[in-house]
């Protein structure tokens, strides 16, 4: 044998072959394998060659069922699943695993959002299945509802009802730029600047004209840019402004639409950055900023959810950021804010805590620096700022002590500067800061002015920053003042300094 046979020889003898385990043959032409080159010149490379000699790859292990999730595979029928169904977005069912790839049949059998199956315990719709709700039957005049990708209904497109011509109402609520309503049939209407949501009916379009809010109400608070509904059935709805959590649902997002909250209440009041409401059991309830104690003395500086205050109550009022409330002794006690004395216990030193505000009394009214109340006897007393004469009296200053207004009164409500009230004979008085005729005299003045009566009889009145609105006793209703947002309800933007009805 010459020296290339035993070259070859060794070769063959050294190298294990191909997997195919052929053998070279004839002349000798080297195919080293897993060289990537076509070595014989036959057309056939590396272990495709039958003539190949050399190291082959090995054939891969079979690794499914070892217990282990190798790379190339979703799972291992060995091995507990690396997630669940509801990491993977569905709403339950157990993850299986076949032929190391996850398998969701039984996943898919709880549903998910987006498979176009309504699962009622956990979505409102799912793409274009609906339930065969409308915007009609969610009370708004029409428009095309819709589905968000969180399976909740999207009334963007729907169109509130715009008018409520001749409704008579129950209620009326101003608050710095908007007023809300309820008419006596429950329905709710809002209207002015919406900014926020803080009409509630799911868009942030100012309206001049009442728009619907969608369900029934028995009555409803506006605060700077947040409200409140109660049903009669004591259901507690709120929607606007939430950047402190005033909302009460657990988040600080915006709502343009009501949002529940559990539980059945008796009463609410709604301030500037905090919300306030009682249960049937006396219990109070505040939420939002707690920048000086409005809610409490815990110095928690925001309440996301209704937080429990001491005591039993059974009326309340809400400020800018102060708060008071009548126990059931009839006692009044305030806390919050007092930096003009809108506290009453003489002093201008916030409060974290309740402090008394000497007297029985029956109701009480807060804004932002001056308060109002009405003891047992049917007197009428303010306290605090009295810069534009909103305590009854044209003397400037403050009043860290209340002060009486002459007259026997059945309600009151204090706007920013300035007060209205309804006496025993249902005469409507207003007083104080009259620079966008919210006095309703029809003759808007920047200086202090002293109660004066307005014509007619009245049955309910709100006051506002900027406006004021009332209910006649024949159920109509009448706004005045300011009306830049269209918060006057009359379809302009035109200030009016005499009453104006609504449609």
């Amino acid at each position: 044998m010459n020296r290339i046979g035993l070259f070859f020889l060794s070769l063959s003898l050294c190298l294990p072959a191909c997997t195919n385990e052929s053998t070279q043959t004839g002349t000798p032409q080297i195919e080293i394998c897993d060289n990537g080159v076509d070595d014989d010149g036959d057309g056939a490379v590396d272990c495709d060659d039958d003539d190949c000699i050399g190291i082959c790859p090995e054939e891969p292990a079979e690794s499914c069922g070892n217990g282990i999730v190798d790379p190339g595979e979703e799972c291992d029928p060995q091995a507990a699943p690396g997630t669940t169904c509801e990491e993977l977005g569905y709403y339950g069912g157990t993850l299986g695993c076949a032929g190391c790839l996850l398998d969701t049949t039984q996943c898919e059998a709880a549903g998910r959002c987006g498979d176009g199956i309504v699962q009622p315990d956990h979505e409102d719709c799912d793409g274009t299945a609906l339930l065969d709700l409308t915007c009609q039957a969610l009370d708004f005049a029409g428009g095309s509802l819709t589905c968000d990708d969180q399976c909740r209904y999207d009334t963007a497109q729907c169109l509130p009802e715009t008018t409520c011509l001749g409704c008579n109402y129950g209620m009326v609520s101003t608050a710095s730029d908007n007023t809300c309503a309820v008419a006596t049939d429950n329905t709710l209407w809002c209207w002015g600047y919406n900014l926020l949501g803080q009409l509630g009916v799911g868009s942030t379009t100012d309206s001049s004209v009442p728009v619907r809010v969608p369900g029934e109400f028995k009555e409803v608070r506006t605060g700077y840019f947040t409200s409140c509904g109660r049903t009669s059935d004591g259901i507690l709805w709120c929607w606007g402004a939430n950047q402190f959590g005033q909302v009460g649902d657990g988040t600080t997002v915006n709502r343009p639409l009501p949002v529940q909250l559990p539980g059945v209440w008796e009463s609410f009041a709604v301030g500037t950055w905090h919300t306030c409401a009682l249960k049937s059991n006396g219990t109070l309830w505040c939420w939002g900023l707690n920048n000086v104690g409005q809610i409490n003395g815990e110095y928690v500086n925001e309440y996301h959810t209704p937080t429990q205050m001491p005591g039993n109550w059974k009326q309340l009022a809400v400020g800018h950021a102060s708060t008071c409330g009548i126990d059931l002794d009839d006692a009044l006690w305030c806390w919050g804010e007092n930096e003009t004395g809108q506290l009453g216990d003489g002093t201008t030193i916030n409060r974290p805590t309740p402090v008394n505000v000497p007297g029985t009394w029956r109701s009480a009214s807060l804004y932002a620096s001056h308060s109002c109340g009405i003891r047992n006897d049917g007197t009428l007393w303010c306290w605090g700022d009295n810069t534009y004469g909103q305590l009854g009296d044209t003397t400037p200053g403050m009043s860290f002590t209340p002060l009486q207004v002459p007259g026997i009164f059945t309600s009151v409500s204090a706007g920013n500067r300035h007060t209205c009230a309804i006496d025993s004979g249902n005469r409507l008085w207003c007083w104080g800061y009259n620079g966008w005729g919210q006095l309703g005299n029809g003759t808007p003045t920047d200086g202090a002015e002293t109660p004066q009566a307005l014509e007619g009889t009245w049955q309910t009145v709100s006051s506002g920053t900027y406006h004021t609105c009332a209910v006649a006793e024949d159920q109509r209703l009448w706004c005045w003042g300011g009306n830049m947002h269209g918060q006057l309800g009359n379809g302009t933007t035109t200030d009016s300094a005499v009453p104006v009805a609504l449609p």
